[in-house]
């Protein structure tokens, strides 16, 4: 190690909550390599010009972009991935000698933790609660690893869902994606016939005196009436590793798998294409698992 660090970070709006800082940094400590990864918490798309213009000037080695900025950076960007361009979001900025590239590791991070269900999901319809970035690399990876029957998605705001919705088609010529409102009392007898059930929105983070978003753009389900054994419940969210969404699945014994194993699962491969190496993953999700019993020890005492 030279002392002279290589910054990284994470660019979002009320992140304090993120666990990014310790994956990424764990990492590089215990592989011995000069990256320090920290928080670039940004109040307002008015503020990305400037923000890019920063980066730039103090050459920032790369970053992640989480909610709401994954659609709006790519303005900003100088080229993309052939990733980030099919799905119009970007969470991984590699600055390349000045070029900064849009990448978007979120698509196989979504696909990794729910690779072994492939045979069970493949030709059944699937429901997505949510409409923001994620959303997009999550309908990628099923499109291409899963070939589903069809794919709801779950929305409050019908217009950006249908914007959404339009685009993929446009891009992808994907037929079988359909939007709802998510307050309709039909959507619990579609919920009923889809195979795996993803919540992609902020809904059930752990709300901390650090903060948490609290605006989500859908409803999820709850009701003990949407969930049998057949079902597969998929929640993005990785504080808790076990949401409400997931223990009300569970408790109807749907099979479930917590957030935490996609945030390691992308983060392993924006940490490569940054450094080069291989993020050790076995250590890294052992800080995580200790910190997040740490944070829900802390939640349970206030």
């Amino acid at each position: 190690m030279t002392g002279v660090k290589k910054i990284l970070g994470l660019l979002g709006h009320q992140i304090n909550y993120s666990l990014s800082p310790l994956m990424h940094n764990t990492a590089a400590e215990h592989l011995g390599l000069d990256y320090y990864y920290t928080l670039f918490n940004v109040n307002s798309p008015d503020d990305l010009p400037a923000v890019f213009d920063g980066m730039r000037a103090l050459g920032i080695a790369g970053f992640n972009v989480t909610i709401p900025y994954k659609e709006k950076v790519i303005r900003y960007l100088d080229q993309l991935s052939p990733a980030a361009a099919e799905v119009q979001a970007v969470n991984t900025v590699i600055n390349q000698d000045g070029t900064l590239i849009g990448d978007n590791t979120d698509i196989e991070g979504f696909f990794e933790p729910i690779q072994s269900y492939k045979q069970s999901i493949k030709g059944h319809a699937v429901a997505i609660f949510g409409s923001g970035g994620v959303t997009r690399a999550a309908i990628e990876s099923l499109k291409t690893h899963f070939e589903p029957g069809a794919i709801h998605l779950f929305v409050r705001n019908l217009t950006k869902g249908e914007e959404l919705r339009n685009d993929i088609k446009r891009r992808s010529k994907y037929l079988n994606l359909e939007v709802h409102y998510s307050d309709e009392p039909e959507s619990l007898t579609l919920l009923r016939s889809c195979q795996l059930i993803i919540n992609a929105t902020p809904i059930g983070t752990l709300s901390t005196r650090h903060g948490a978003h609290d605006k989500p753009d859908c409803i999820i389900p709850l009701e003990s009436n949407v969930w049998t054994p057949s079902h597969i419940a998929y929640d993005l969210v990785y504080n808790p590793p076990m949401t409400p969404f997931l223990m009300e699945a569970q408790k109807h014994g749907a099979t479930i798998v917590s957030g935490l194993e996609m945030l390691i699962a992308q983060g392993q491969r924006s940490f490569k294409l940054w450094t080069g190496h291989d993020m050790p993953v076995d250590v890294v999700r052992e800080a995580l698992q200790k910190k997040l019993a740490e944070l829900a020890e802390e939640n349970g005492s206030k």
